[in-house]
């Protein structure tokens, strides 16, 4: 069907199941597929159809967020012109027909850059991050006006001239991310400008008493400029992603470079081992000890000496490049992307690329699995991984390898916990305009794995069941999950998640945290959410069942208001053991009855033979 571009992802109806936003181009306008789990379909709802007519100002993308912090899901609209970017707000105002009903908003921003959202005021309101040419500018709903970026940093704690960074364009396209790199459970900025990869270590910022007006309006310094990882010989960032890439607990860096025509794909470690013992799990959370607040990655200057994981980015001999979306020539702000996943719950993600086909001058899509290296890895007692090309004809990659995708996303359909795959391809009508096409591919293999969903809300929701249902779908950028799991062997390993860590340039990344957890016959163990509040409140809870869908409310800044919805996904381990529970219930129930029956028989006897004493 030709609909146009998938665009973001999120639970607007607030029924635990995810919508599918499309961009339509052609109309300039924004479709919303809701998922219907009763009858597994999607229901297509054209929303806000008037808003935005002008052509020349066209969508370029959405990012959801509860804009309002009213509990429900609003629309960031990304418009694109000659100087930049504009963004504009669909505000949720009620239901029409089943379905939210949204409405334009009279607020508008412009941007020199694609904007990107964080909970940067740690306040649990999603904060929405806009540039000029001299500034950088953070917009919340509720503020009269933008917070400057720089009144945010704590000058104490930055390297020198970080004042340097404001006037500094992001990259186009740019993939800055407000992730937990330093397993604080307290997510940090990674901004990726034009001086390369700053690094914002976010502080641990105790309950203070405001005694200024900066202080009210949540002024308070809590970012520390620590590294500008500056790309060196002409070497150009093409895209770059965040995940835990060897199942250690830690947040990995995965990005690919170009240099001298050659791109280059870094799997870069965090120098940060996170501790499989459970006290010291997010422990480090009001620390900001020099060791924590260190850049956790190897600087890009030094890859080429210290570590032997720089790997040209190729299929099997043949060396590859992403696509440029640019070629396309269809106004569309997208980046080039490593797109984590991990379909088979093994622990370890692989990832879906868009690679340019030399010989038809077309995109395809692989998907690169992450597979051990025996040897050569400079870890101390964890495991090197690499991605290279599943060309296994059994896994049938191969037949989304043959469409001209231009975009492939992760999906789970049925919220069953096996990861599936939407897949937009483009062609061109007989007049050569593009028609893009939605294909599904669905995730069919049986699975000896487990995993674990953790969904983190906003903390609008009270901590009663049925507020904290109804407004599920009020995301929280930046949420940090760390727990232990025990595998087969016996063997306690550390893991960790993050959820909704970039949102520029349509990432579609699940509004959820998936993880593996890989076999284990255990329960989950101190499972520890983290968002970023300026001090940094994290909760345990233990254990957690395995295949488990959770919904954390993290309410307002009191931990213990803090509550846990837990939803059972059932697999066919499950029904085995159910199978075997009530044919043992039988057997017991049977014995029982046959020793009570045989009781009174025996007490029947006995009574004869005492009153044959008397006669």
């Amino acid at each position: 069907m030709d609909l146009g571009l998938i665009s973001s992802y999120g639970d607007f109806n607030g029924d635990k199941a995810v919508d599918v936003v499309i961009v339509d181009q052609k109309n300039n306008k924004i479709i919303i597929l809701y998922w219907d789990n009763t009858i597994n379909e999607f229901e297509q709802i054209n929303i806000c159809q008037s808003c935005y007519p002008v052509k020349d100002i066209l969508i370029q993308g959405t990012i959801p967020l509860d804009y309002d912090y009213d509990g429900y899901l609003d629309i960031l609209v990304v418009l694109g012109y000659e100087e930049g970017f504009m963004i504009n707000i669909l505000r949720q105002n009620g239901v029409q027909n089943g379905y939210p009903n949204f409405d334009k908003t009279q607020e508008k921003y412009s941007s020199s850059s694609y904007p990107f959202v964080g909970d940067f005021l740690g306040d649990h309101k999603t904060s929405i991050m806009i540039t000029t040419e001299t500034q950088r500018l953070v917009v919340q709903y509720g503020l009269q006006q933008p917070i400057d970026f720089l009144d945010l940093v704590d000058s104490s704690c930055s390297i020198k001239d970080f004042e340097k960074t404001v006037s500094a364009q992001l990259l186009n396209p740019h993939f800055s991310s407000f992730v937990d790199v330093s397993s604080d459970c307290r997510a940090d900025l990674i901004i990726t400008s034009d001086l390369g990869i700053e690094y914002w270590y976010t502080k641990y910022v105790p309950n203070v008493v405001a005694e200024t007006t900066d202080q009210l309006l949540n002024k308070q310094p809590r970012f520390c400029l620590q590294i500008i990882d500056s790309f060196q010989s002409g070497a150009e960032l093409k895209t770059l992603d965040f995940v835990d890439i060897n199942f250690d607990g830690s947040i990995d860096m995965i990005y690919v470079f170009e240099r001298n025509d050659v791109q280059n794909l870094v799997i870069n470690y965090n120098l940060y081992e996170n501790p499989s013992n459970p006290p010291n799990l997010c422990q480090a959370n009001t620390k900001d000890s020099d060791k924590q607040m260190a850049y956790p990655y190897s600087e890009f200057s030094l890859l080429g000496t210290t570590t032997k994981l720089v790997t040209p980015l190729s299929n099997g001999d043949q060396a590859v490049k992403l696509y440029d979306y640019k070629k396309l020539d269809l106004q569309l702000a997208l980046a080039p992307f490593i797109r984590f996943g991990d379909y088979l719950a093994s622990g370890y993600p692989g990832a879906f690329m868009i690679i340019y086909n030399e010989t038809t001058f077309k995109p395809n899509i692989y998907y690169f699995k992450n597979v051990p290296i025996s040897s050569g890895c400079e870890l101390e007692s964890r495991m090197c991984r690499q991605l290279i090309v599943d060309n296994d004809p059994g896994d049938h990659f191969y037949l989304i390898t043959e469409m001209e995708g231009i975009n492939v996303a992760f999906f789970d359909f049925g919220e069953n916990g096996r990861l599936d795959f939407l897949v937009n391809s483009i062609s061109m009508d007989e007049d050569q305009k593009p028609r893009y096409n939605l294909a599904a591919f669905y995730n069919y293999i049986s699975l000896d794995a487990f995993f674990l969903k953790a969904l983190g809300i906003n903390g609008q929701c009270a901590a009663d069941e049925e507020s904290k249902i109804s407004c599920q779908g009020s995301l929280y950028y930046g949420a940090t999950y760390q727990f232990r799991v025990t595998d087969i062997s016996g063997t306690y390993k550390p893991a960790a998640g993050v959820q909704l860590y970039q949102s520029a340039y349509s990432p579609l990344q699940l509004p959820y945290s998936y993880m593996g957890l890989g076999r284990t016959n255990n329960y989950i163990e101190n499972f520890y959410l983290g968002v970023p509040l300026l001090n940094g409140q994290i909760r345990q809870w233990t254990p957690i069942i395995p295949n488990s869908q959770l919904i954390v409310s993290p309410y307002r800044d009191d931990t213990k208001q803090w509550t846990l919805s837990i939803f059972i996904e059932p697999t066919e381990a499950i029904l085995v053991v159910v199978i075997v529970t009530i044919i043992i219930l039988f057997v017991l129930g049977g014995i029982i009855i046959w020793k009570h029956i045989k009781e009174k028989e025996d007490d029947k006897k006995n009574q004869e033979q005492f009153f044959q004493m008397f006669r």
